[in-house]
C-alpha cells in the first residue's frame, strides 16, 4: 500500500511539468480587510487561488443599529478562502468560484436601547460560497495588477447569551432586518 501511494506521488510530480507551473503572490484591500493571496496555475486556463484576510482589531462606539439602537464594541476579523479561477481567454479576464471560512465572531459588543444586552455577529454560514468576476493583467518582471467584483453568498445575523424574552424578541427583529441582505458583497 504505501509503495502504491510514493509511485503515484512520483508519477503526480512528474506529469507536473505538463502543467502551466506558475505560482503568484500578492497582497491588497478588499471588503473584508487587507487580504494576502497565492495563486498556482494548475492548467493553461485554470487556477487553483488561496486568500487570507488578515485580521482586524478595531474599536467603535455608537454605531445606529436599527431605530431604537446604538452599539459599542469591536471587530476582530480575519478569514480565508479558497477559489477556482477560470480564464476563458488570454485577455486576463477571469471567472471564480470557491469557498470562504468565516471567522467564528465578526463583531462583539454591547446593545444600548430600549432593552440594553451584549451580542455578537458572525456570518449566517461558517462557510459559504464566493463567486466573482475579474482582471489579471500581467507586466514584465513577474508584476501583476488584478481586481475582482463579486460576492459572498451568506448574510449575518446576531446572537445574545441572554435568556430576557424582550432581549430575544429585539434580536429577532434585528435579525429580520438583516436577512434582508442575503449576500456580503466583495471586492478586491
Amino acid at each position: 500500500m504505501m509503495k502504491r501511494a510514493w509511485m503515484a506521488l512520483a508519477i503526480a510530480g512528474l506529469a507536473g511539468p505538463a502543467w502551466a507551473q506558475d505560482f503568484s503572490a500578492g497582497a491588497g484591500v478588499t471588503t473584508f480587510g487587507l487580504a494576502v493571496e497565492g495563486a498556482y496555475g494548475v492548467q493553461e486556463s485554470i487556477d487553483v487561488r488561496g486568500i487570507g484576510f488578515l485580521p482586524v482589531d478595531l474599536d467603535f462606539s455608537d454605531i445606529d443599529v436599527g431605530d431604537d439602537y446604538t452599539l459599542d464594541g469591536e471587530v476582530d476579523t480575519g478569514a480565508l478562502a479558497v477559489l477556482v479561477d477560470w480564464y476563458p481567454s488570454a485577455a486576463g479576464w477571469r471567472v471564480s468560484g470557491g469557498l470562504f471560512f468565516a471567522p467564528d465572531e465578526i463583531a462583539s459588543g454591547e446593545l444600548t436601547g430600549p432593552e440594553t444586552f451584549d451580542g455578537t455577529l458572525e456570518m449566517a454560514q461558517s462557510v459559504a460560497p464566493m463567486i466573482t468576476g475579474g482582471y489579471r493583467h500581467d507586466f514584465a518582471g513577474n508584476w501583476y495588477v488584478s481586481g475582482e467584483l463579486g460576492a459572498i453568498v451568506s448574510g449575518f445575523e446576531i446572537s445574545t447569551e441572554s435568556t430576557d424574552a424582550d432581549v430575544l424578541a429585539e434580536v429577532d427583529e434585528i435579525n429580520d432586518d438583516l436577512e434582508d441582505l442575503p449576500v456580503y458583497p466583495y471586492l478586491g
